[in-house]
């Protein structure tokens, strides 16, 4: 549920105005993979590549392109790096998770 929560957040803070451009996106993605059955991993999904097209198409009015594509797929891995994490992940495992999930962004 908390996972869930965390995801609902993050969605909901891109909408707002936020310095050098940080969201929680990646920290939500991963610790719903990380929590979440796989079968609810579409949920996650959806919530923000619908925030991505809201985004593109009406706030700031720019094209959609092959880009979001790549975003998506992007969402995706950070989902599937989550499950390999476990509940029961080391700190050490995580932080490598995570900063390979920024960076990789």
């Amino acid at each position: 549920m908390l996972a869930f929560l965390f995801v609902l957040l993050a969605v909901a803070l891109r909408f707002l105005p936020h310095p050098f451009a940080f969201t929680p996106v990646a920290g939500s993605l991963l610790f719903f993979g990380a929590r979440e059955p796989k079968r609810q991993m579409w949920i996650p999904l959806a919530l923000f590549c619908a925030s991505d097209v809201i985004l593109t198409k009406f706030i700031y009015a720019y094209a959609f392109t092959v880009e979001h594509y790549v975003r998506w797929a992007w969402y995706v891995a950070i989902l599937w790096l989550g499950t390999r994490l476990g509940r029961n992940a080391r700190p050490l495992p995580v932080i490598g998770a995570a900063l390979a999930s920024s960076v990789s962004f």
